[in-house]
């Protein structure tokens, strides 16, 4: 971190007549967000031609044209009004002396770096200082360091460790101090020691630092904010020279409690404990407190300051962490192109973003590009050498997680030789890398834990575990060393151990370490999602694969041990939670509550889910801020940082008052896993429950019944059931074919075939599916976004030819909803049907066959405001006769519709929704992003009195409805609402839960307009036939309905085959 030194603006209406005016009215402009204007009136000032602008005048009016253009993001423009100071400058030396000329170098030099040139401004300071420290030497020991800021910042560390001292020299003498004295008191002195302490640090003197630290603390006197600076380098000195996580943060603490937000020390303080947090696993507090540090530079130091590109860099290795690839690039991206530009193409800074950008790369699968960035590194650093070897490697490291994935792939391909030469050689880069960050760093840095762990488990997969044991030992003891206890770290550091234990036939030591994993890690996630938020859920999102793994573990060690099987289960269940299971979940809460007759409890628990989404709202506002380019004029990221902070407080606030009022319901709103048995007794006698987890290197399938409950360990990885559910989602692809019934895409049997046998058949093999008609499906990741209709048994056919399927977004929500059907809705009514909106397109089309979808308007107006979007969407007559033919089957008395004109937001909300025990919305449903403008998703209703006629998610949510059933005829209702990490049923179903709905009938892709028809009024049709209905056997029947059509067109599962129930 580097402390701000802040160089007085100068006195220009003093020192400049006749500019004054001109200044005050420009900065008046740029203050008030019109930099445009302030920039347009200083360069018609400045234009060639214009009488009687001396030197003194034009020195300050082309640094205000310079800074103006750089909060304009004109790089270009400010560049030339700086030449034309510099230019000035020599001739206000002969006009005025050298102390004019070296005062003017001194703010030119602070222009330079706002635009980001530090060359310049070196070169500027360099020019000013011998005047300034031979005629006023205190203004030359605040130019020497601010010199030695910038030298330290191009890891000059030797020449600004001499500046740094200049600067206290200097000081010295202006206060007559003889040389025994102590250091002089003040901000000036302070800043000097502060700057010089880190710059120790840097080049790896902990005991300098130490020393200048303390004398810092001495140089401060009773001001407190000096007193907080020295304190942050005190923290980086007790993070990066002692180890001690636990001071360095109660630092962090004390700093945050005293610095305002916009003050460049909060940026600091905030970046400090980004870092803190990283180094012990707690990503999403990382991301949180980056996002912070991002906000405060932003408004304190200005996006060309290096600062801003360092808390760029480490929210992008947060959000990497959590799963967030395409927020984690363009943070990658930007901090890169700012670093470089400010810094040059040598800069050890800018290679190590783009080392971590080569992480990133090679998670997603492009070993080439991060490959080539690894190697582009340390080509610079060869002739740049950085101030000591940990970039070097790190770099070395990236290079050996290369080779590592090619021993896999090579592995994969039935290439041993080729596979054992890439361990090898991953193992030599390891070991190189892990050298060389121990020799700048020490042997217990925090950066070796992630290589040890690396290469103890790739030695481990080889069968080598007397080898691959001392790596994660070691990186055991560091995160316990660390205070990592009960980080993500120390859980996955156990978890390996616990893997070669296994391997080398120590099953009691394995045990014990999985089952230590799991506590460590369940409290871990358990306690970040207690306080909300999107970082929470990308946390849990993040770790899903090390609680699989865990899963995996018990159940090959402990295979008959009861309660191993029970950790297995609980372990299943962390690594699938979902919020449309919570949701599911909540609404159960809500039902019990209302049972109780406690209206105070159902409304703080409504209010609960509220703030939650609010929240979540703010989080993804926050960070799509943060990484957005561009200047703030108007501070905008420092207001959602506010609104954020608000929105939390909210849900802690509601959070404390029903843990008052209700504790038992408060645990509950919090649940640990269900149990084997609570599953069991929730299921009938003809139902069964599929609960598949895709694992990096296979598949846990759990099958449970009323009698009994079985774990499979198979063979298919996610990757290869990602693939399996990309080409069936292709051959139902709708937008592709642009609706024409004609074209419809071909459909993939063999994919359809092999998720049967990946998912299907082994369950039967057990025998726990005979006699079952009833298929319960807690569907994971990718499966997420698949209908289980479109699994194809090659003896019987489609699934529905067997089984009546429902999905459960978790196996806890299975149990809520089943105590959900104990209490049946009370709503005095019986249907409510809204559909058929009117969008008033200039020219109407009436497509039966289009789907209803976003896909139906015309991607070349792309560059249209939302309203004239959503104008071009065609017209839904169909949606109607679905509609009145559904009512049919209801009393005539307890039936209300809303079409066309009438389907407006308004007149839906004063049917009051919450009286009806069925509501059907048969209309376009949009995804979050599917139009410009469109940040969550939302349904489309007939606009009126200027709205847009979008019932958005959030809206949905917060309605009060206590309905058996919401029928979403549009499309895409299952898909997922836009978030960081967001899930299947996390968009319109969630929202639907929430407000009350015990169960929903969604689609999975966009649905054609006729043929949907045909599917709801069968479906309602079947619902109506039976005494005891029973949901999912009624769309079954409708589904055989279409798929026998007599008259054959209905067969393509792109028809029948989008639609499923969610819930029970």
């Amino acid at each position: 971190m580097a402390l701000l030194l802040v160089l007085g603006a100068p006195a220009l209406a003093q020192q400049v007549p006749g500019a004054e005016p001109m200044l005050r009215q420009a900065q008046a402009l740029a203050a008030a967000g019109d930099a445009g204007g302030a920039l347009s009136l200083l360069e018609a000032w400045l234009a060639p031609g214009q009488a009687g602008i001396s030197p003194e005048a034009a020195v300050p009016l082309r640094i205000l044209a310079a800074n103006v253009a750089v909060q304009l993001g004109d790089a270009r423009r400010a560049r030339a009004h700086l030449e034309a100071a510099e230019a000035a400058v020599r001739g206000l030396a002969s006009a005025s002396g050298p102390l004019a000329s070296a005062r003017a170098l001194r703010d030119l030099a602070q222009a330079w770096q706002g635009l980001g040139d530090l060359g310049q401004a070196d070169k500027a300071l360099s020019a000013a200082l011998p005047v300034l420290e031979a005629v006023a030497p205190e203004e030359g020991a605040s130019v020497a360091n601010a010199r030695g800021l910038l030298r330290r910042e191009m890891l000059r560390l030797a020449e600004a460790q001499a500046d740094f001292a200049r600067s206290l020299a200097l000081l010295r003498a202006a206060a007559r101090l003889p040389s025994d004295a102590p250091d002089p008191r003040g901000e000036a002195a302070t800043q000097a020691l502060a700057n010089l302490a880190l710059t120790r640090m840097d080049a790896g003197d902990v005991e300098g630092a130490r020393h200048a630290v303390r004398r810092a603390y001495a140089a401060t006197g009773a001001d407190q904010r000096l007193w907080g600076a020295v304190a942050l380098v005190e923290a980086d000195v007790l993070l990066h020279g002692e180890l001690d996580m636990v001071g360095a943060q109660a630092r962090i603490e004390q700093v945050l409690a005293m610095a305002d937000v916009d003050d460049p020390l909060h940026g600091h303080a905030r970046l400090a404990q980004a870092i803190s947090f990283f180094e012990r696993g707690r990503m999403s507090e990382a991301a949180e407190a980056a996002e912070a540090a991002v906000e405060t530079y932003r408004v304190a130091l200005g996006e060309r300051d290096p600062a801003f590109a360092r808390a760029l860099h480490t929210l992008g290795t947060a959000l990497a962490e959590l799963g967030g690839e395409a927020e984690a690039g363009a943070a990658f991206t930007r901090a890169a192109e700012l670093l470089r530009e400010t810094l040059g193409p040598l800069a050890p800074s800018y290679h190590a973003t783009e080392v971590e950008h080569g992480w990133l790369d090679l998670r997603n699968g492009d070993l080439l590009s991060a490959e080539n960035r690894a190697r582009a590194a340390l080509a610079a650093y060869a002739e740049a050498p950085p101030p000591d070897t940990r970039p070097e490697g790190l770099a070395t490291i990236l290079l050996g997680l290369v080779a590592e994935a090619r021993s896999g792939k090579a592995a994969a391909e039935s290439r041993p030789a080729e596979a054992e030469a890439e361990v090898e050689e991953a193992a030599r880069l390891y070991r190189r890398g892990q050298a060389l960050i121990g020799a700048a760093q020490g042997s217990v840095s925090p950066d070796l834990s992630f290589s040890l762990l690396r290469l103890g488990r790739m030695l481990g997969r080889s069968g080598r575990y007397v080898e691959a044991m001392p790596p994660v030992e070691r990186a055991i003891a560091l995160q316990e060393r660390l205070g990592g206890v009960g980080t993500v770290r120390l859980a996955d550091a156990l978890t390996a151990r616990a893997e070669l234990r296994r391997g080398s036939g120590d099953i009691r030591g394995a045990l014990r370490d999985v089952r230590d994993a799991y506590g460590l890690l369940s409290a871990r996630v358990r306690g970040v999602e207690g306080a909300g938020g999107a970082g929470a859920r990308a946390q849990r999102r993040s770790v899903r694969q090390l609680f699989l793994t865990q899963a995996s573990l018990l159940l090959e060690l402990a295979p008959e041990d009861q309660a191993a099987r029970e950790v297995a289960f609980a372990a299943s269940q962390e690594a699938a939670a979902s919020r449309a299971g919570e949701a599911l979940h909540r609404t159960a809460a809500r039902l019990a509550a209302v049972a109780g007759r406690d209206s105070a409890l159902v409304s703080l628990l409504r209010r609960l889910d509220s703030a939650e989404d609010l929240l979540r709202q703010a989080d993804a506002q926050v960070l799509a801020w943060a990484v957005r380019p561009g200047p703030d004029p108007t501070q905008q990221g420092m207001l959602r940082m506010a609104a954020r902070e608000r929105a939390l407080q909210r849900l802690l606030d509601i959070q404390e008052a029903i843990a008052a009022q209700a504790p038992a319901l408060s645990e509950f709103l919090s649940p640990g896993a269900a149990a084997m048995a609570e599953l069991q007794a929730s299921l009938a006698a003809d139902e069964a429950l599929l609960a598949p987890l895709l694992g990096e290197d296979g598949l846990l399938l759990w099958v449970a019944t009323k009698d009994a409950v079985q774990a499979l360990r198979l063979p298919g990885r996610r990757a290869e059931m990602a693939g399996l559910v990309a080409r069936l989602r292709a051959g139902v692809d709708l937008d592709a074919a642009s609706g024409q019934l004609a074209r419809l895409p071909r459909f993939d049997g063999a994919a359809a075939k092999a998720l049967h046998a990946a998912l299907i058949a082994p369950a039967e093999a057990t025998g726990l599916l005979t006699g079952k008609v009833h298929l319960l499906i807690v569907p994971d990741a990718e499966l997420q976004s698949l209908p289980p209709q479109l699994i194809f048994d090659p003896a019987r056919g489609w699934l529905p030819r067997r089984y009546a399927t429902t999905l459960i977004p978790s196996i806890r929500a299975a149990v809520a909803a089943h105590a959900a059907q104990r209490q049946p809705s009370a709503a005095p009514k019986a249907f409510l049907g809204v559909g058929n909106p009117l969008s008033s397109p200039p020219e109407p089309r009436i497509m039966a066959g289009r789907p209803r979808s976003y896909a139906s308007y015309d991607p070349s107006r792309a560059g249209f405001p939302l309203r004239q979007q959503l104008a071009r969407l065609p017209a839904l007559p169909d949606t109607e006769r679905e509609l009145r033919d559904v009512a049919a089957l209801q009393p005539a008395d307890s039936v209300e519709l809303l079409l066309g004109a009438q389907a407006t937001a308004r007149r839906m909300r004063a049917a009051q929704p919450g009286r009806f025990r069925r509501i059907t919305f048969a209309t376009h449903g949009l995804m979050a992003g599917a139009l410009p403008g469109l940040a969550e998703p939302a349904l489309v209703l007939t606009p009126e009195n200027g709205s847009d006629g979008l019932l958005y998610a959030s809206d949905i949510a917060a309605m009060d409805l206590d309905a058996d059933l919401v029928v979403l005829s549009a499309c895409n209702t299952a898909a997922p609402d836009g978030t960081l990490a967001a899930e299947g049923l996390s968009g319109l179903a969630r929202a639907f839960l929430l407000a009350g709905a015990r169960a929903l009938l969604v689609s999975h892709w966009s649905v054609a307009s006729m043929v949907t028809v045909r599917l709801m009024t069968d479906f309602a049709a079947a619902e109506a036939a039976e005494p005891r209905p029973h949901r999912a056997e009624a769309l079954r029947r409708a589904m055989l309905g279409m798929m026998d059509d007599p008259q054959g067109g209905m067969a393509h599962p792109a028809l029948w085959g989008a639609f499923t129930i969610v819930g029970r």
